[in-house]
């Protein structure tokens, strides 16, 4: 074997890029603090992905369509008819979730969220529905709050659509009257009375099920069958009302449940000239505000916000019974409930210091509304007030974008808004776009109004309360073309590189030039083997140890996974090399051979 100082130059040239990638590998590569590595990555990460953005110009993204229904969810609090069909009780609202499905998008494609609601049977002008919608992974949803306003024979159905696809649900419904509960309890204050004495019956729900529970604020008393065994005794009215008439006995059936009423023979008197008034409360609204008595009732809600407090007053205070019962003229306009509920569930119509009163509550419909105050225990004293039921403007507005937003070719963005007060009758909004060729609008003035990103540019959105067009949110929407290496694949795309650029191709130029500089070495194509084994052998080394160091390092850790991608990285250079010297020792052997012929 030769001296190494009667090498050829190519040796030495190998032998030191060689030794210094290597060194570089084991000193500076696999010492580097965490944060200089993140940092030396992503800046041929972000080259890398310039040059491939560029080569690969502006892509449109793929829009992916829903291609199957999910979960169906129908709150109507009277259930469905034997034939499937829900029931919807008068002046309730029915919220019905209808969920569709999508295959999984590779990041950076856009769903199509579009749907579209057609109206097949019933009059439409019977009910009214609130939209919104909601997305969680690859699920959308359309929520639809059906408010029933009128009461008919008709079949109601409609359909909602969703995109361009066959997809689609057909939702049928009654609007029905509300019925009996199922499940109650009830109590007496007394069933021992004097003549013109009354007794009331107190009524409460107890059943689990949704419909009896979520009615109590609508019931009615007057569903409850009511009869008395002997009415010259004692009557029972459409209140729950007792009056005790003459001395005797008497059953009071109400309901499931009966009550022996002894009537004795005392009188009370009723005075003569006494008159009823009714007064407002003096902290509540005179106007009382529309209310959603489903999604608004809660213990934080403020009650004067939606409600007024009657009180009854009678001019000659000596009377004996001040309780009384109420009658309302149009029960879509105004609610008449307890002032508040005690804590075994009952209905209370009095107040903290003990005063009859009643709570009105707008609902479904604006306008006047008259309300009567019958005494209980002389039905000839009268009194009607009658009040105005407005619709609750929003004083605020919260939209579900904060600040500036940015989309891509084809992307879609689903607009709602929040309001305070929590009962506000109008929550659509209407939204304009600076270009709609840039950003187009859809399903407007609505609850839920969807945005498709048409071109590259940007918009101007503005975003208006139909109820209260002082409230406004404003922003700018920029639309980009979709790029290979965008924000929600580069960081896939920067750990791909750095594994690329930091082990496999970093550990494939070292090969290329230890595997020059032994075959070299050598100087002899039969040892091309050895110069093969050597090389890799330092490569394997190299990798090693330099792993080994960054697992010393604080934040960086040493993988044998990344050992492999090193030796990956190696074999494939030293096979490419060999490749090139089996070519030039095969084109050295032509040579020769052509040579010695030409000599012959």
């Amino acid at each position: 074997m030769k001296g190494l100082k009667r090498r050829k130059p190519i040796v030495y040239i190998s032998m030191g890029l060689y030794i210094l990638l290597s060194l570089f590998i084991i000193i500076i590569e696999a010492c580097i603090p965490s944060g200089n590595s993140t940092v030396q990555s992503d800046f041929f990460s972000t080259i890398s992905a310039w040059i491939i953005n560029t080569i690969k110009g502006p892509q449109v993204a793929k829009v992916i369509k829903p291609n199957e229904l999910g979960s169906i969810t129908d709150s109507s609090v009277l259930g469905q008819d034997e034939e499937g069909v829900s029931k919807i009780a008068i002046g309730t609202t029915t919220l019905l979730s209808i969920e569709v499905k999508y295959p999984t998008k590779k990041k950076g494609d856009a769903y199509d969220r579009e749907y579209t609601i057609d109206y097949l049977t019933g009059n439409k002008d019977d009910y009214n529905i609130v939209y919104s919608t909601s997305a969680k992974d690859t699920s959308f949803f359309v929520y639809l709050r059906i408010v029933a306003n009128n009461l008919s024979n008709d079949l109601y159905s409609f359909n909602v659509k969703f995109s361009d696809t066959s997809l689609n649900y057909e939702y049928k419904f009654h609007i029905v009257d509300l019925e009996e509960p199922k499940e109650y309890e009830c109590r007496v204050n007394k069933l021992n009375l004097k003549i013109n004495e009354t007794s009331i019956i107190e009524t409460k729900l107890t059943g689990n099920d949704r419909g009896d529970y979520y009615l109590k604020r609508y019931y009615d008393v007057s569903k409850i069958n009511r009869s008395s065994s002997n009415n010259e005794v004692a009557t029972i009215d459409k209140y729950g009302v007792i009056h005790a008439l003459k001395a005797g006995d008497t059953i009071i059936t109400f309901g499931k449940y009966t009550y022996n009423i002894h009537v004795d023979y005392e009188v009370i008197d009723i005075p003569a000239g006494n008159s009823l008034d009714v007064l407002v409360s003096e902290d509540a609204n005179d106007n009382p505000c529309l209310l959603d008595y489903d999604y608004v009732f809660t213990a934080e809600d403020n009650p004067n916000d939606y409600s007024v407090l009657l009180y009854p007053n009678f001019s000659i205070d000596t009377l004996i019974d001040q309780s009384v019962s109420w009658e309302i003229d149009d029960d879509m306009k105004a609610k008449l409930s307890p002032y508040r509920y005690d804590e075994d569930g009952y209905p209370m119509y009095h107040d903290e210091d003990n005063k009859p009163c009643i709570r009105v509550s707008g609902y479904r419909k604006k306008g006047d509304v008259h309300i009567k105050a019958i005494s209980n225990m002389d039905n000839t004293l009268t009194k009607g007030i009658s009040l105005n039921v407005i619709e609750a403007l929003p004083s605020e507005m919260k939209v579900n974008v904060n600040g500036d937003i940015e989309l891509i070719i084809n992307q879609q963005k689903i607009i709602s808004a929040a309001f305070s007060p929590k009962n506000t009758a109008n929550t659509a909004i209407s939204i304009t776009s600076s270009d709609e060729s840039v950003i187009s609008i859809s399903n407007n003035n609505t609850t839920s109004v969807r945005l498709d990103s048409l071109k590259v540019g940007n918009a101007h959105i503005k975003v208006t309360s139909l109820a209260n067009e002082s409230l406004t949110y404003e922003f700018d929407i920029t639309v980009k073309a979709k790029e290979v290496i965008n924000d929600d694949n580069y960081d896939d795309f920067a750990s791909f590189m750095r594994k690329f650029y930091g082990h496999f191709l970093l550990f494939g130029v070292t090969a290329v030039f230890g595997m020059i500089f032994f075959y070299t070495f050598f100087e002899d194509d039969k040892k091309l083997w050895l110069a093969s084994l050597a090389s890799l052998t330092g490569g394997f080394i190299t990798a090693g140890v330099s792993e080994f160091i960054q697992k010393l390092q604080p934040s960086r850790t040493g993988a044998w996974m990344d050992v492999g991608i090193d030796m990956i990285g190696y074999l494939i250079g030293t096979i490419l090399t060999i490749s090139v010297i089996l070519i030039i020792i095969l084109i050295k052997y032509i040579k020769k051979k052509r040579s010695m012929k030409n000599e012959s």
